[in-house]
């Protein structure tokens, strides 16, 4: 009979709504300019690439999607503000791959416009917020701040 039982404990984070990126975010479109993620429509030029080939592309876009989430997580005291379940594109363990953004953690390194990286250092969760999230309807992988984020049918 022992009078101290020692159970595993395992912290639960609540799932994110919508997908998508904070309504601030700025994106680099194909003439070197940047627009607001809520202003880019059908048929403007954005930005692409892969990280696994350091050439930007030229893609059309198709519109940028707003509804309202809860569940932000804060890379790098905002550098990005992303829902949990949005695709992302991550250096882990000196390959290029794509997790979900609440798969992340500090030590990844992030793909950026000028073909450099950016290590992740700081992830923060703000679970309780409703805000307005956005994504773009797109088939390639576009920049939102100069970080590379996954796009297509899933982005």
């Amino acid at each position: 009979n022992r009078s101290v039982y020692k159970v595993p404990v395992k912290t639960l984070t609540p799932p994110a709504t919508g997908r998508g990126m904070i309504g601030d975010a700025i994106i680099s479109m194909g003439d070197s300019t940047t627009k607001d993620i809520l202003s880019v429509h059908n048929h403007d030029i954005v930005t692409c690439a892969d990280p696994s080939s350091p050439s930007l592309v030229n893609q059309t876009s198709g519109r940028s999607m707003s509804m309202r989430g809860k569940g932000i997580y804060n890379i790098n005291n905002g550098l990005l503000k992303v829902t949990g379940n949005h695709p992302m594109i991550i250096k882990r363990d000196g390959s290029w791959i794509e997790k979900n953004m609440n798969e992340l953690v500090v030590g990844d390194k992030l793909y950026k416009i000028d073909n450099t990286e950016v290590e992740i250092t700081k992830i923060e969760f703000d679970g309780d917020t409703r805000n307005e999230v956005i994504r773009l309807v797109i088939d390639g992988n576009y920049f939102v701040n100069n970080i590379l984020v996954k796009g297509g049918s899933d982005g």
